[in-house]
């Protein structure tokens, strides 16, 4: 068995324990940061050869790239998570798939919104799943555009819409 590390990509990485953004390679805690330009040779060079899994959560087609190629050769999983704004094609050397590294996406973590979400809420009834503390607006509907520019500017986690009755 070996020990798990975790790598942030990225050109600037928010550290929410520091509240500094930083530049370049430092480590904090169990968080590597890498600067975008280099981070395919700093993820093999630390990874000793390539990662088995990674994850790209923002939904910028270079970090997929980067993601992808900072892999391991034979079996490295790349897993892309966020949805891209803007360029959502993909580009990527075919010899990279040949060499065994393999590229899904999930959304919604792998759950399927027609048969699962009935369980999801029965769950979240139950206390099971903790929802709310995430919510970070409740808004009428007639604010929406307002929830959609909160949403596109980052200046919200999640909205809640409120139907009126």
């Amino acid at each position: 068995m070996h020990e798990l590390q975790t790598v942030c990509l990225g050109k600037r990485q928010y550290l929410p324990s520091t509240g500094s953004r930083t530049k370049g390679v430092s480590s904090f805690s169990e968080y590597t940061v890498v600067h975008s330009g280099c981070a395919v040779k700093i993820v093999k060079r630390i990874t000793d050869g390539g990662a088995d899994y990674s994850f790209e959560c923002v939904g910028e087609t270079a970090v997929i790239n980067t993601a992808l190629q900072s892999c391991c050769g034979g079996w490295g999983l790349t897993v892309t998570l966020g949805v891209p704004k803007s360029n959502p094609e993909v580009k990527a050397h075919f010899s990279t798939f040949l060499s065994g590294k393999t590229l899904k996406g999930s959304m919604f973590g792998g759950w399927k919104p027609k048969s699962d979400i009935p369980s999801l809420i029965q769950m979240y009834l139950n206390q099971e799943i903790q929802v709310d503390e995430y919510i970070s607006h409740n808004m009428p509907l007639e604010d929406i555009n307002q929830a959609f520019d909160l949403m596109k500017e980052g200046g919200c986690l999640r909205s809640v819409i409120h139907m009126p009755e």
